[in-house]
C-alpha cells in the first residue's frame, strides 16, 4: 500500500505517477473580527481571480474550529485543487507575490495566513 512507500524515492513508476497527479494547495486564514466582513467580500473576489490561473481546477472554502483563538475572529481555510505540482510551482513563480500582496496591502496586520501543500493519496 501507500504507507510503506516514501514519496521521496523516485525509483518506482507508481511514485512518479503520484507526483504527476493533482495536489491541494491549502491556505489557512485567521481574520480579525473588525475586518472579517470586508475581508470576506474581498476573499470571494480573490478566489475568482485564483480560479482563472492555469491549473486551478476547483476550490473549497471552509470554516475552521480551533481552540485558543480570539472570540469573533474568522477562521477560514481555502483548499484549491490543482492539476499538478508543476502548475502550483508556476503559480508560485508567476502569480503568488501579486496575489498575496493585494491582501496584505488591504488588510495588513489584521489577518494571518499559513499555507500547506497536500498530495492526495486516496479518495
Amino acid at each position: 500500500g501507500h504507507c510503506k512507500r516514501s514519496s521521496r524515492s523516485k525509483g518506482s513508476k507508481e511514485v512518479r505517477k503520484m507526483d504527476a497527479g493533482a495536489v491541494v494547495y491549502e491556505v489557512n486564514l485567521t481574520v480579525r473580527q473588525e475586518v472579517a466582513a470586508e475581508y470576506c467580500d474581498w476573499l470571494k473576489h480573490h478566489i475568482v481571480e485564483m480560479m482563472k490561473i492555469d491549473g486551478f481546477l476547483s476550490y473549497t472554502w471552509m470554516e475552521r474550529e480551533e481552540e485558543g483563538t480570539e472570540e469573533g475572529d474568522a477562521l477560514w481555510t481555502v483548499q484549491y485543487l490543482l492539476s499538478s505540482r508543476e502548475a502550483l510551482e508556476k503559480y508560485f513563480q508567476d502569480h503568488a507575490t501579486v496575489m498575496r500582496k493585494e491582501g496584505i496591502d488591504k488588510f495588513g496586520g489584521k489577518f494571518e495566513a499559513s499555507r500547506r501543500i497536500l498530495r492526495i493519496v486516496e479518495k
